[in-house]
């Protein structure tokens, strides 16, 4: 029998996921803050065009097509702080000399409330029909109010003394108002004040102790004030806070007690904390946390400044100047339920997954994960795309081929959904997002589609297994399993997605952007991607990521033949001192550590001691070719600049079209440095020139192919590491579980496009002889059996679907148990498998 692996560690997997859609506004900037006047969208921010017209930062849109400057009170400068006020709104932020004011628009005109002040406007709100501002002004028309002023409808006016330092936060709870930012007292220093103050009618108050550090957001909640900041303890040392805290009127708690990382407090629009609309109040913490319904949940979601409910959809404002959006003009998003860019957890390993089809590289974070959970938090690799060259004669034409994304709008890089003939908002909505499966959701479907009350789970109900064809899409774009075959799919009769491995990532993107862009010769191929991966099975499949790729031509042409490419920016730990290979006997190309110790480097973990190798492996196709680059050096050989580039390297020539030169033999080769390190003399990297290693292997070809068809390709990403080896040694530690992971595969049979029937897995014979006490449980948990001779892997879901446990409970034991004391209050599924079938029990936790 196969000896099994089993994770001892389960990261809880994103439930009631959102994702973030482009919108029809394209706003290149930051979006802060947003409100709605008269059926208006107001937008402010940093900005200075909408949707090609000229505005500056502050905008009102009707959602269509129209949209109005407000009379273009703010050239410059950032609009922060946006409040609905007296038939109006008001609005202001950090802006230069006579633009330090207070602005009001009724919907037709834009007015001024009293003269400039002497600094930023940071927040409004409203108390007793009077405007509240806060920020860093110590003068407001001309009186001075240090840092806090209330506006009374004809005239600026101070409250008390004002504070000592800058005001963050303005908010009325429960009838009160209350005011946090960086001061430690009132303006006069009369009163301490711990960065949080309550306005008591004439003067400024404590609350409670106080806490630690500044605070940057308050939120009104049923069960208190909540607030987000720099702090760690009340100010008196005596409650651990950790940044999130919730204050009930007498005394401090923290908000999210799990919680141990520490997140900076920037600039006051840089939110911690924000209400998100229908799902809850969104936590910049632990990767975001969502909290609705009384719990913490994980979700994907990039940093949001501010988000909104507008016309029936939920609007999110961010950041588009960072590297992947940097021409997108995305300030301004949908937020919509499913899930967008996110990680995979499987095989012990954490991989980022792209929606465009870029992996490893975490995009709007500028983080890299392929992360073993076993090895101390470094990554493996930076980033991975793909691409397809077609040749019709001499002619070579060629997909996207950057591994980073589209962040320049060079077409080098992909958009999610297929070829189409119009990339409009509806068709935004259904592609851009990932569809995350594990097989324990298409066995509870399975088993319990036709059940009164069953609800399909959103990724199941949204499978994009069919595209629009009057919008130019295939008819049939993703399989799935046909229950009553015909043809279309069908979720609420028991239809399912069809995946391999125990749990899956989906995406379908096009190179379709470069049709139009020069130095671009699109070869014009859809691709699916199914990014999954093995928490049970041979060792082989431990440490180790599998890629189906399905590639469909849809240009015209009927190729003679076609090559995939794979290219690989593979930083392992530390990027500076990463040397690169090839075995073209196992298909694969792999790098290693240059020397002993892998240090950190550029803010990134290193391996340390004994650095493993990690290999690009093609499963099924042959290599064809294999050639490393640069980032930066000699033009010949550094970053691809066009579809020319990126043909020749799929070809194993540089850029310029000269051969690769095998320095060991004076002969060309496809295959740099095609020799294992520990052979002397052998053709293999020596000297770190020019670090920071990337590469490109070709695979295929593949003849022949014509409009429609489709060419599959899978492929693996394997992590190999004996701590008892050095950095040399381990690509023969690498070599030996590629030999190991190819002899598995081939066991398999998989067939371009077919995939394992889900099925309903049968029970385990004399289920009635497994016991689950106590049940309800507080605490541990036991399962006893009579049955002991096989072994058995266990799950606990939640009723949700969520995974929060799973074990291997060996062969030859009777009784196994875990505690429950993580987990909280309700109803699980625990379901025991193993040879020949399964068993589920319904475990109550009580608290």
């Amino acid at each position: 029998m196969k000896t099994p692996f089993l994770l001892a560690l389960i990261v809880p997997m994103a439930v009631g996921a959102q994702r973030l859609v482009p919108s029809d506004v394209q706003i290149s900037g930051s979006v802060f803050a947003l409100a709605e006047l008269d059926g208006k969208l107001v937008i402010g921010g940093d900005f200075s065009e909408v949707n090609g017209q000229p505005i500056s930062n502050i905008v009102a849109w009707d959602g269509g097509t129209g949209f109005d400057d407000l009379g273009a009170p703010m050239p410059s400068g950032q609009v922060t702080a946006v409040l609905p006020y007296a038939n109006g709104v008001v609005f202001g932020g950090l802006a230069p000399g006579d633009y330090r004011r207070v602005f009001h628009w009724n919907g037709d005109t834009t007015t001024v409330l009293g003269t400039p002040g002497s600094g930023r406007i940071n927040c409004f709100t409203e108390f007793n029909g009077d405007l509240i501002v806060g920020g860093s002004f110590f003068t407001m028309d001309g009186v001075v109010v240090n840092r806090i002023a209330r506006w009374d409808g004809t005239g600026w006016t101070p409250m008390g003394t004002g504070l000592n330092q800058m005001v963050r936060s303005v908010l009325v709870h429960q009838g009160q108002l209350y005011v946090a930012g960086d001061f430690t007292a009132t303006g006069n220093g009369t009163t301490q004040l711990a960065y949080l103050a309550r306005w008591d009618g004439s003067a400024f108050q404590p609350v409670g102790t106080g806490v630690s550090g500044k605070v940057q957001d308050l939120l009104s909640m049923p069960n208190g004030l909540w607030m987000a900041g720099s702090f760690r303890y009340t100010a008196d040392s005596t409650v651990a806070l950790n940044q999130f805290a919730v204050f009930n009127g007498d005394s401090f708690a923290p908000l999210i007690p799990d919680f141990t990382g520490f997140i900076p407090v920037g600039d006051t629009f840089d939110h911690l904390m924000i209400p998100v609309g229908g799902i809850g109040v969104l936590a910049m913490a632990n990767d975001r946390l969502v909290y609705k319904d009384g719990e913490w949940k994980l979700t994907w979601l990039p940093k949001l400044y501010c988000a909104l409910e507008y016309q029936g959809k939920e609007y999110a404002g961010g950041n588009s100047s960072i590297y992947s959006m940097l021409c997108r003009k995305l300030a301004l998003r949908e937020l919509l339920p499913g899930n967008g860019p996110l990680p995979i957890d499987v095989a012990g390993v954490r991989s980022w997954v792209g929606a465009d089809g870029v992996l490893f590289l975490d995009q709007e974070e500028q983080m890299p994960s392929f992360t073993p959970w076993s090895e101390g938090g470094a990554s493996a690799i930076y980033a991975h795309g793909q691409y397809v060259v077609g040749y019709v004669g001499d002619s070579a034409f060629t997909s996207s081929f950057s591994p980073y994304g589209n962040h320049d709008c060079d077409g080098k890089g992909y958009d999610p959904g297929p070829r189409c003939t119009e990339r409009d908002l509806a068709f935004r909505e259904r592609y851009s997002r990932t569809w995350p499966i594990d097989i324990g959701q298409l066995w509870e479907h399975a088993a319990h589609w036709n059940d009164p009350g069953y609800t399909v789970p959103e990724v199941l109900a949204n499978w994009p297994a069919h595209g629009d064809p009057g919008n130019g899409e295939p008819a049939q774009l993703v399989p799935f399993q046909d229950m009553d075959g015909d043809g279309l799919y069908e979720p609420d009769q028991g239809d399912m997605p069809v995946i391999r491995g125990d749990k899956a990532v989906l995406t379908v993107v096009s190179d379709q952007i470069a049709d139009t862009m020069p130095g671009m010769r699109p070869s014009m191929f859809d691709s699916r991607i199914l990014v999954h991966g093995f928490d049970n099975g041979p060792e082989a499949l431990h440490h180790t990521l599998l890629v189906n790729y399905a590639f469909t031509n849809r240009s015209d042409r009927t190729y003679d033949s076609v090559v995939v490419a794979m290219t690989t920016d593979p930083d392992l730990g530390c990027a500076g001192d990463d040397f690169i290979g090839c075995d073209p006997e196992l298909d694969m190309f792999y790098v290693y550590n240059a020397d002993a110790t892998d240090e950190e480097c550029n803010g990134q973990p290193g391996f340390g001691l004994h650095p493993p190798a990690i290999g690009i492996v093609g499963l099924s196709a042959p290599m064809r070719a294999f050639i490393y680059f640069n980032h930066e050096g000699a033009a010949c050989c550094n970053d691809p600049q066009s579809a020319q580039h990126a043909a020749n390297y799929a070809e194993g020539i540089w850029k310029d079209g000269s051969p690769l030169i095998n320095p060991i033999t004076n002969d060309t080769t496809r295959f740099m440095f095609s020799d294992y390190p520990d052979v002397p003399g052998s053709y293999h990297e020596t000297a770190l020139i020019d670090p920071d290693r990337r590469g490109t292997a070709s695979f295929g070809p593949f003849f022949n192919v014509a409009p429609g068809e489709t060419i599959c390709f899978d492929m693996a990403f394997v992590f190999a590491r004996d701590t008892t080896q050095d950095n040399i040694q381990n690509t023969r530690v690498l070599q030996q579980k590629v030999i190991a992971l190819k002899q598995w595969y081939a066991q398999q049979a998989y067939g371009c496009g077919e995939y394992p029937d889900v099925g309903i897995q049968a029970p385990v014979e004399d289920g009635a002889a497994l016991t689950l006490y106590p049940n309800p449980a507080q605490g541990q948990v036991t399962a006893a059996r009579t049955d002991i001779r096989e072994a058995w892997h266990v799950s606990v879901r939640s009723v949700t679907g969520e995974l929060v446990h799973q074990a291997l409970w060996p062969a030859g034991t009777r009784t196994w148990g875990f505690t429950t004391d993580a987990l909280a209050e309700g109803v699980y599924m625990v379901r025991f498998s193993g040879d020949p079938g399964q068993v589920v029990r319904r475990l109550v936790v009580a608290r």
